[in-house]
Parts: C-alpha cells; sequence; structure tokens
C-alpha cells in the first residue's frame, strides 16, 4: 500500500494531490495486480475559488520477466486502464490504455539506477492523442535506513499541445522497521513547461496477505 500528498505551483497556479493510493498485490514473484488512483486533486488559478475532486482510478497489473544478474538489469512491464471514474474537472470522462517498460539495477559504492519508459493513449474534449514519458533515477544509499535519489523525467505533453515538459527532482527515504518506508522530495521544471516547484510526501508499507500467512492464524 502506496500514498502520500504533492503540493505544486505554476505561474499563479496553485496545486495539490491528497492521497493518491497504490495498492499492489502480489499474486507470484513475478506477477502484481494493481489498483490505482491520484486520490483527491485541487487546482486554483490566481484569486479564483479552488476546484477540488477526485481523480480518474487506474487497474493494472505487473510483471517481471527477468530478476537482475551481475550484468544486466531487471526488467518488467506494467499494462494499466484509466477508467473514468473522477469528477468532472479531473477525468478524461473515457477508458486511456498505457503501458511501462521498467528496468533496474544494482550498482557498485551503493548506488542503484532504474528507468521507466511510459505510452499513454490519453483523450480529451478533441479526441485521442498518444503521451511518451521516460523517467531515470539514480540512488544512493546513505545509512542502512536513509537513502537519497536523484530523478529526471520528460513528457512529449503533459497536456495536448503543451510542449515537453523535463523536471529534476531529489529526495529521501528513510525505512520504518521491515515493512515501512517513508519518502520527502523536492522538485523544479527544467524547460518553459512544467511546475516552478513542487513537494511531496509520501508512504509506502506491506503486509503478508496471502493464503499461508491467513492458514498460521
Amino acid at each position: 500500500w502506496e500514498s502520500g500528498f504533492q503540493f505544486d505551483k505554476t505561474g499563479g497556479s496553485r496545486g495539490y494531490t491528497f492521497g493518491a493510493p497504490l495498492l499492489r498485490f502480489g499474486i507470484t514473484k513475478r506477477f502484481e495486480l494493481r489498483l490505482a488512483t491520484d486520490g483527491v486533486v485541487g487546482q486554483r488559478d490566481g484569486s479564483d475559488p479552488i476546484h477540488r475532486g477526485m481523480a480518474d482510478s487506474s487497474v493494472g497489473f505487473k510483471y517481471k520477466f527477468k530478476e537482475e544478474s551481475k550484468f544486466l538489469p531487471s526488467f518488467s512491464i506494467i499494462p494499466a486502464v484509466s477508467l473514468p471514474t473522477g469528477h468532472p474537472s479531473f477525468t478524461s470522462s473515457k477508458a486511456d490504455p498505457g503501458i511501462k517498460f521498467a528496468v533496474g539495477k544494482d550498482l557498485p559504492l551503493g548506488f542503484s539506477a532504474s528507468s521507466n519508459i511510459n505510452y499513454n493513449s490519453l483523450s480529451d474534449g478533441v479526441g485521442r492523442y498518444n503521451q511518451a514519458a521516460v523517467t531515470i533515477s539514480i540512488g544512493h544509499e546513505i545509512t542502512k535506513r536513509f537513502a537519497g535519489y536523484w530523478e529526471f523525467y520528460t513528457f512529449n505533453c503533459d497536456e495536448r499541445g503543451s510542449g515537453r515538459m523535463t523536471v529534476f527532482q531529489t529526495g529521501l527515504t528513510t525505512a520504518i522497521g521491515e515493512n515501512t518506508q517513508l519518502d520527502t522530495s523536492v522538485g523544479r521544471r527544467l524547460t518553459r513547461v512544467g511546475p516552478d516547484w513542487l513537494v511531496a510526501f509520501g508512504w509506502a508499507t506491506r503486509h503478508p496477505l496471502g493464503f499461508t500467512s491467513w492458514f498460521k492464524r
């Protein structure tokens, strides 16, 4: 179970997302089901009243084709479909499919690297348009419980006709026990399009809900 919230500012516009839950069910060591939403979304332009409502939800799965080896990274795919369940101000009104290709690799000296390549078919009041996105992340273990990371992500268009957006983000994660992790991050756009700044906080926790754990009870 992952969740969190984010605040951002772009020009005279301010926005936030609260909740943003992602529920992941591990079915096998390689396969998991995924349910997600951005939670409650709020947007305010200048002195206008704030617009607030639930975002669309999505359903999908993740399949890990390959574990990482000495020289090669792990490789997974994550197909998903966004469903028009959100508030009228924050929904596309149609089902929007997408797929993500994910790779990751532990590196020497306590570093790790990961990357996602995403393709989405999005819809708006005009029709459909394609979105491509790439994320590159570098992480480094600081202590047994703390780690830092640096991340770049770029979209060919966040909205139709908006142009390319590239954001740099850096953050810190900390482990709470063996099954919970907290994280905080800050980010800023590197292109003309994108947030002037963003601040995010999140957490993730796991629990064994499989048949084996239930039988042990």
